[in-house]
């Protein structure tokens, strides 16, 4: 039996779009994409929010809990490139929490519980680990 208590942490992203839509990121995508070394064409010319949770994980690594989440809106451009000056939308910003399902800023309940269900089934990877925080 696995030991419950918070070992060491990992960070989960994600990409939401629309409705239900969700695509997770493994890390060398992500960072790929947040240099602009990669192209999302399937992005392209969208407005979509970045998903970073920070999941406490136990004594074999599986995740515990979300301790922590961050959304940031991110616009595509014509070339599927992350353009990180593009305008915000309006009420959405680094951290804010969306109005009630709306998904305008952050995650929507159906894209919530899709969430959920990829990272306590084990079939979403985290981005990298860190040591627990010990008092």
């Amino acid at each position: 039996m696995s030991d419950r208590t918070p070992r060491r942490y990992a960070s989960y992203t994600a990409l939401l779009g629309d409705g239900d839509e969700v695509h997770l990121l493994p890390h060398g995508l992500y960072v790929a994409l947040a240099r602009g070394d990669a192209q999302g064409p399937s992005f392209a010319g969208r407005t979509m929010t970045l998903l970073d949770w920070h999941v406490a994980l136990d004594a074999d690594g599986l995740p515990l809990d979300v301790v922590g989440e961050t959304t940031t809106p991110v616009t595509f451009d014509a070339a599927g490139r992350v353009d990180w000056k593009a305008p915000v939308p309006a009420g959405c910003g680094v951290g804010t929490a969306p109005a009630a399902d709306t998904g305008s800023c952050g995650p929507t309940a159906a894209q919530r519980a899709a969430l959920r269900q990829e990272l306590f089934g084990g079939r979403w990877t985290p981005r990298e680990r860190s040591p627990a925080h010990r008092s």
